[in-house]
């Protein structure tokens, strides 16, 4: 009887132990991709703390200011930070429409008028404490939108 021809091979036996470095093309990708996005994500939260620092600083002086005057000034000085000099020295007109653009509140002519006078507006304590906390820090501003 003929033999088979599964008998003359040999047998194979695998390795007991696969090593696991060197790592594969894919694992050092993967591995340099993720420290990638967690340096960015890292980078991106410190970028955004840095940004709102001046805010966070503002609305704790908010909380310690004792006039609708100096409040106002705390306002000339967020606008001045975040958007140029050029925004927070504009006429009484064009700073009213940047006040009521970069915050969620409302204001007059006529109640910016009486921040000045003798009597003061302390009735605009809470109007300008509540413009500083929610005043925008991204808002597009530019001057010629701001000519009204």
């Amino acid at each position: 009887m003929p033999s088979s021809p599964l008998d003359a091979l040999k047998d194979v036996i695998p390795p007991t132990e696969v090593s696991w470095w060197p790592l594969s093309y894919a694992a050092w990708g993967l591995i340099v991709a993720t420290l990638l996005v967690l340096t960015l994500i890292i980078l991106f939260i410190v970028k955004r703390q840095r940004h709102s620092r001046a805010k966070r600083e503002a609305t704790q002086l908010a909380k310690l200011a004792e006039s609708s005057l100096s409040l106002h000034t705390l306002l000339k000085r967020l606008v001045k930070h975040y958007y140029g000099v050029e925004m927070a020295s504009l006429p009484q007109k064009q700073w009213l429409h940047i006040l009521n653009t970069v915050s969620n509140v409302t204001f007059t002519t006529e109640e910016l008028q009486t921040i000045y006078s003798p009597n003061g507006a302390e009735a605009l304590f809470d109007k300008f404490s509540q413009a500083i906390t929610t005043f925008k820090t991204r808002e597009k501003l530019t001057l010629e939108a701001s000519h009204v």
